[in-house]
């Protein structure tokens, strides 16, 4: 009888071992078809009339910061040359004109040096930093009756538009698609020349 039992014992679980991985597979593929059928019947996410992609909003953004980096621009680029002018008199224009190209080309080396080695996102960080803090300290310094800051303002003002508005425009470029940039394009380049045109009615 306990031999029989034994027997009945093992024949049982032979038959729950081979039943076992079918039971396991079975539950596995039910539920991957109700995943995937979860999945297919899930209505889609309406974003809205006003909701714009991430890329677009981003340009966008982009758009009004080179408004206000332009609207900048032609307050530095007036008053730098009306101050070096009654400074060092307009003979003397051609030397520094001649030294911003200078400015420029070290001003760039400096930027492919950030670009290299810290990335696209930190190099636009620390270059409109490191142009708003030198046009701060120009400031200070000529409050302070220093002649060399009036060069150094103009150097600057030559070089830092250069840099960031590439920074900008490179961005622009490579976000958009060929048919969204088709549409973005032109109403980018209205909004950061309307910036360069108040700025200079605000100048006068």
């Amino acid at each position: 009888m306990e031999e029989g039992f034994r027997s009945g014992t093992q024949t049982g679980h032979r038959r729950l071992n081979h039943i076992w991985p079918h039971l396991i597979s079975s539950r596995i593929s039910s539920q991957r078809t109700l995943h995937e059928d979860q999945r297919t019947t899930q209505p889609p996410v309406n974003p809205g009339p006003f909701k714009l992609s991430r890329p677009i909003s981003a340009v966008l953004a982009l758009a009004v910061a080179a408004f206000f980096l332009l609207f900048g621009y032609a307050f530095v680029r007036s008053v730098s040359t009306s101050l070096y002018i009654d400074t060092f008199g307009a003979h003397r224009l051609p030397i520094v004109m001649a030294l911003s190209t200078v400015g420029t080309v070290v001003f760039l080396y400096g930027y492919g040096w950030l670009l290299s080695r810290v990335g696209a996102k930190r190099t636009i960080i620390l270059t409109s930093a490191f142009s708003a803090l030198g046009i701060f300290f120009c400031y200070l310094a000529i409050r302070m009756g220093s002649h060399l800051a009036l060069g150094g303002l103009y150097l600057l003002r030559e070089a830092y538009i250069v840099i960031i508005i590439e920074q900008y425009w490179s961005y622009i470029d490579s976000t958009p698609d060929s048919d969204q940039a088709k549409r973005l394009n032109g109403p980018i380049c209205g909004i950061a020349s309307l910036g360069a045109i108040c700025g200079a009615l605000v100048v006068g």
